[in-house]
C-alpha cells in the first residue's frame, strides 16, 4: 500500500493524475446536501461536488 500510494502521489505532482473536485460546497448541512443531491440528480454534474466538515 505503501507503494501505491507513493506513485499516486507522485502522477499527481506531475500533473498525470488531476482531481475532479470542481465544486466545493462548504459545511455539511441540510441546505448544501441538499444542493449537492439536485445536482447529481439534474444529469449535468460534471466533476465531483465536495461537502467538508465531516468529524
Amino acid at each position: 500500500q505503501h507503494e501505491l500510494l507513493n506513485r499516486v502521489s507522485e502522477l499527481i505532482d506531475n500533473g498525470t493524475l488531476i482531481s475532479t473536485v470542481t465544486n466545493n460546497l462548504g459545511k455539511i448541512s441540510v441546505e448544501t446536501l441538499k444542493t449537492a443531491h439536485s445536482q447529481q440528480e439534474s444529469g449535468r454534474a460534471i466533476g465531483k461536488n465536495v461537502l467538508d466538515g465531516f468529524n
